[in-house]
């Protein structure tokens, strides 16, 4: 016969076991959750740059017009399908992609350009990360050593000179190597051959960023013993000045090159540009803007976390955004008398260099 206090032992255990159940359950529930979310972002992960900014649009009916009638060889109806929806919503990035492979379907290459880089927008670019090389059987064993890769890219576009993925692997060794201007024009090359592609449009973007942030300020040693100088690298194409600058909004940063421009007086980015920094210009307050030349723009005046040129630095500074068909969105901007006033410089056209005093 059980005494009381053996049946309180039991109760006492009984109740420890099913506490012990309860605590493993949980704890296999959690790894379970665990496991599925590292699969699903392993999944993400492995999405390339196209597909995350192909998404179809099932919710827009001239999107899926577009889609339809693209799918069926009929892209010039496609063409106008897909400006509506970008009439609508100038962000939808996969409208402007869609429209873009459509533009290089019936050869407007120039138009599918345009519409390609700007679904780039829809792209957050990590200028610390590069995308890794492409067709890797071909340059296996050689990754972690760039310079092995540059002569096997070499012969591979000497053989076949409409390789894109050959320019774009040498680009990326080249951007290993920290070679950015050489990089940007291999990728650039890549883009040329095969503009939808946009892994080569998000390394040549990481390129553009390294290669600004190396330029835009040289060591003070470079000017001189002594001196207090500093030198800016610039890129000068007939009069125009093009200057490396460093923009920052909210964590996001960009290199640029901005057009010195003295007749204007805001600096002013183009919508592209905008879009990486992540800034929404339609819910900007509007202004007009006098550039070279005399003409007046209507613009969106924004206000971001810096802007650095040369030594010197704005911080929480008003720039504008130009509208796309602006012909200041030929570049990435313009770089106006409100950063400019005050400051102390020259520019040096045979060295191509900015003096900073």
């Amino acid at each position: 016969m059980k005494s009381k206090r053996d049946d309180l032992w039991t109760f006492s255990c009984n109740h420890r076991h099913r506490k012990d159940y309860r605590i493993w359950v949980a704890c296999l529930s959690v790894c379970l959750l665990l496991f599925f979310a590292w699969v699903n972002i392993s999944i993400a992960d492995s999405t390339s740059l196209t597909e995350e900014i192909t998404k179809l649009n099932t919710q827009d009916k001239d999107f899926m017009k577009g889609y339809s009638n693209a799918s069926e060889g009929k892209h010039r109806e496609a063409i106008a399908d897909f400006s509506r929806v970008i009439y609508r919503d100038q962000y939808d990035f996969a409208a402007h992609y869609r429209r873009g492979l459509s533009y290089l379907a019936v050869n407007e290459s120039d138009l599918a350009l345009q519409d390609i880089e700007y679904a780039m927008g829809g792209i957050q670019v990590d200028t610390r990360r590069a995308l890794p090389y492409k067709s890797m059987k071909s340059i296996a064993g050689k990754v972690n050593d760039p310079q092995k890769i540059i002569p096997i890219m070499d012969k591979a576009i000497k053989e076949n000179p409409e390789d894109a993925d050959a320019f774009y692997n040498r680009g990326t060794a080249y951007l290993a190597m920290g070679k950015f201007d050489t990089a940007i024009n291999d990728f650039s090359q890549a883009i040329n051959l095969k503009p939808q592609d946009l892994d080569y449009h998000y390394n040549r973007k990481v390129a553009l960023n390294r290669s600004v942030a190396s330029q835009r300020l040289l060591p003070s040693s470079a000017t001189g013993r002594g001196s207090r100088n500093y030198l800016t690298k610039v890129k000068i194409i007939g009069n125009s000045v093009f200057v490396p600058v460093t923009l920052v909004n909210d964590g996001n940063e960009v290199g640029v090159y901005l057009l010195l421009d003295t007749g204007a007086t805001r600096t002013a980015i183009n919508t592209e540009i905008a879009d990486q920094l992540s800034i929404n210009s339609s819910r900007a307050r509007r202004a007009n803007m006098q550039v070279v030349g005399g003409n007046i723009l209507e613009v969106s005046v924004v206000r971001i976390s810096s802007v650095s040129v040369g030594p010197h630095t704005k911080h929480n500074w008003e720039i504008v955004v130009v509208p796309h068909k602006s012909s200041v969105a030929r570049y990435d901007g313009l770089l106006g008398m409100d950063i400019l006033r005050g400051l102390k410089y020259e520019v040096d056209f045979e060295k191509q260099v900015i003096v900073w005093r």
